[in-house]
């Protein structure tokens, strides 16, 4: 089972106005399969994974496209209580402020179980001990507070509640972000181990992290998918321009390259390619004409006229 977005155009309504931020968005989550999606802050990656939850300020106005999970659109459900948690669980981005400082991570993790799978007292604790101990926390501290924990097992408990319904998608938005590399390797093995039975969308920045342990990337810029391939084709033949900047931009035995300029934000109207303001590659009709997305190879895309 997985899950597909097609098409998604997002925007705000602001003071009357109406902002763009999404633009044909399109990936796809498959079972067994760990998906990045990478890009700067602001280019709309978190944002195209709330709406897969519908979890949107309410300025938010998806115009079009589709989100399909189960043969059904979930833009067009009603009601999304069954399916946030029990069939799509998140990882948010800052497991200090997801938890509630003043109950126990048992009470915390206990009350998922039950609002999800109704199961009683003995049994919702066997399987909260069980979940708890795939992400390698004793359960001699589910007795404990929030504060009580390290910022890892913070991390390890957030994931534990969202394995206890049985996700069949789980969105992991920077799940190692601030943690220690020693933390981040446990993290990463923690989502492989579980990963045979679940589609797992990982947010991230760090490419590294990207390539060592995706499957398959989707480059996000502006709020579009400039490049998508698998893991191994996207590090061998990176294609899009904006990809190349940011592969020159990470730490290496040479000078770095930053890419110069700063991303898009959704009140500017850019005609055109998105990127060829901050692009080396530009040429005159990338500032009249928005590439679509060119097929490099069976599985690899990008959206530049350079391909056309």
């Amino acid at each position: 089972m997985g899950l597909e977005v097609k098409k998604l155009n997002l925007g705000f309504e602001c003071e009357g106005q109406f902002n763009q931020a999404l633009f044909n968005v399109s990936f796809s989550l498959k079972k067994g399969q760990i998906h990045a999606l990478v890009g700067e802050s602001g280019c709309g990656k978190t944002i195209s994974a709330m709406s897969i939850l519908r979890l949107l300020p309410k300025t938010a106005r998806v115009t079009s496209g589709e989100i399909l999970f189960e043969g059904e659109d979930l833009l067009q459900r009603k009601n999304m209580e069954s399916v946030r948690g029990a069939k799509i669980a998140l990882i948010p981005q800052d497991p200090m402020t997801s938890l509630n400082p003043l109950y126990t991570i048992e009470n915390q993790l206990l009350e998922v179980i039950k609002k999800h799978q109704g199961l009683e007292d003995e049994q919702a604790l066997d399987v909260a001990m069980r979940a708890l101990d795939a992400v390698h926390i004793p359960p001699d501290r589910m007795k404990s507070y929030p504060h009580e924990f390290s910022g890892g097992m913070k991390q390890r408990a957030i994931i534990a509640m969202a394995l206890s319904a049985g996700a069949q998608v789980l969105i992991a938005d920077e799940p190692t972000t601030a943690l220690d590399v020693t933390i981040q390797a446990q993290i990463m093995k923690l989502l492989h181990e579980i990963k045979h039975d679940t589609a797992i969308l990982l947010i991230t920045h760090d490419l590294a992290l990207v390539g060592e342990n995706a499957d398959f990337v989707s480059v996000m810029y502006g709020g579009r998918v400039v490049e998508s391939a698998p893991v191994r084709e996207f590090f061998k033949n990176t294609a899009h321009p904006y990809s190349q900047g940011l592969l020159n931009s990470l730490p290496s035995c040479s000078s770095l390259e930053p890419i110069e300029g700063q991303p898009p934000t959704i009140y500017e109207e850019i005609s055109g390619c998105r990127f060829h303001p901050r692009c080396k590659k530009r040429m005159d009709i990338c500032s009249e004409q928005n590439p679509r997305m060119y097929k490099l190879s069976d599985e690899h895309f990008c959206a530049c006229l350079l391909y056309n």
